[in-house]
């Protein structure tokens, strides 16, 4: 049985095993979710932690600099842009300092790219404003279709 509690786990380590490649269609979720039923580990909202470390899944529902309103030709208001970090769910790779972060992820930054390491600043500055965010520490258990629903909802409607 593996438990990856002490974040140095078999969640980390095959992360790692991807790294260059892209998995599935090359969406957030699906990286997770892989790694999640390889380690034998799920995830719930339960398993939130404010202890970062190594191993752990780094989940946000955005972290936006900027709203543009978009408007019809009359002026009206139908709709809002926004700029930032969208919806995404990644694995954290290393706790760098306060509110920094290396990530392991892939369709970061909306390219459905091959899973890579990338740094991350999560702390919210005077121009920005968050949806939510939080991590997860995985622990022992099946990734099941509750996780997948878990793990994707807001992330679908934002890719």
């Amino acid at each position: 049985m593996i438990i990856s509690f002490s974040g140095y786990g078999q969640v980390l380590e095959v992360a790692n095993s991807y790294m260059g490649k892209r998995v599935s269609t090359g969406i957030c979720w699906q990286l997770v979710q892989k790694v999640l039923k390889e380690s034998g580990t799920t995830v719930s909202l339960s398993d939130t932690v404010k202890d970062v470390r190594p191993g752990d899944i780094f989940r946000t529902n955005g972290v936006f600099d900027s709203i543009v309103p978009i408007a019809d030709k009359n002026g009206d208001v139908y709709a809002n842009r926004f700029y930032g970090l969208t919806a995404h769910i990644a694995i954290v790779s290393q706790v760098l300092g306060d509110s920094i972060y290396e990530i392991i992820e892939q369709n970061g930054e909306g390219r459905r790219d091959k899973v890579r390491k990338r740094i991350v600043d999560i702390k919210i500055k005077d121009n920005q404003f968050t949806l939510g965010q939080y991590f997860l520490r995985p622990r022992e258990g099946e990734c099941n279709q509750a996780t997948k629903r878990f793990i994707t909802r807001s992330i679908i409607m934002t890719h």
